[in-house]
């Protein structure tokens, strides 16, 4: 976790494309109209971002199912996820949560950061300049 600075609103979406999450077994697609950004992962992590998108849970509940559930218990806000970098073939992403009006920033893998922003249904960023770059034509 990195501690914030207040030289800027660490909130800020200025540079980054909002996208919409769509998932296919072992691949996660960033959306925006005709563009998406697609990544790599596990079988599991689709299956629980898709879990996750559809507001379901399991028979068990998974990791992120109990993360959701403590965080929720503590008031604990995701605010907002961004994908931000893409260095030698690996995306990082910030997580962005906040309680008692104090927020901080999370390194999260993509993966990981979906699986929780698709349970508190908060938006999800990528850097604008890495989504033109890196995004294919899907329509």
């Amino acid at each position: 976790a990195l501690p914030l600075t207040l030289k800027e609103d660490p909130l800020s979406v200025d540079g980054y494309t909002k996208i919409k999450v769509g998932i296919a077994p072992g691949k996660i697609y960033l959306v925006d109209n005709c563009t998406a950004l697609v990544l790599t992962t596990s079988l599991s992590k689709t299956y629980s971002i898709q879990r996750g998108l559809e507001g379901a849970l399991d028979i068990r509940p998974d990791a992120y199912d109990t993360f959701y559930d403590v965080m929720d218990h503590y008031h604990i806000q995701v605010k907002l996820v961004k994908i931000y970098q893409l260095k030698d073939e690996l995306y990082y992403a910030q997580l962005f949560v906040e309680n008692n009006n104090q927020l901080l920033n999370l390194d999260a893998k993509p993966s990981d950061a979906l699986a929780l922003a698709t349970r508190f249904q908060v938006p999800i960023y990528v850097d604008y300049a890495l989504f033109k770059k890196r995004g294919v034509k899907v329509c």
